[in-house]
């Protein structure tokens, strides 16, 4: 298939067997939702510090997909949850990140 130009290869993935679990108790992230998403998180950061190049290695992870580390997605990601400006998302910047998305997807 073509898309602007661009072919795309489209596969579709089985049907996940797993359970749904809740991710918000009292707009706060459960400590089961916590306890993955923080798996995720080190699965990527080198030493508890994702920069954008970890963060291209994560997207590319969950989306199975290519992100180039200047992908719009990362940019966007840093702009909003990276507060001290220093090119490193922390796990609690992160976590602050999935609570937003689950909050307000």
């Amino acid at each position: 298939m073509k898309l602007n130009r661009q072919e795309v290869n489209a596969i579709k993935l089985p049907q996940s067997r797993l359970k749904k679990e809740q991710l918000l108790v009292d707009g706060k992230l459960t400590p089961k939702a916590i306890k993955v998403f923080t798996e995720m998180f080190r699965k990527f950061a080198l030493n508890d510090k994702m920069t954008s190049k970890e963060c291209s290695a994560y997207i590319e992870g969950v989306t199975l997909s290519f992100c180039p580390i200047f992908d719009s997605r990362i940019n966007s990601l840093f702009a909003e949850y990276d507060n001290d400006k220093d090119g490193i998302l922390t796990l609690d910047d992160f976590l602050r990140f999935y609570l937003d998305c689950v909050v307000d997807p």
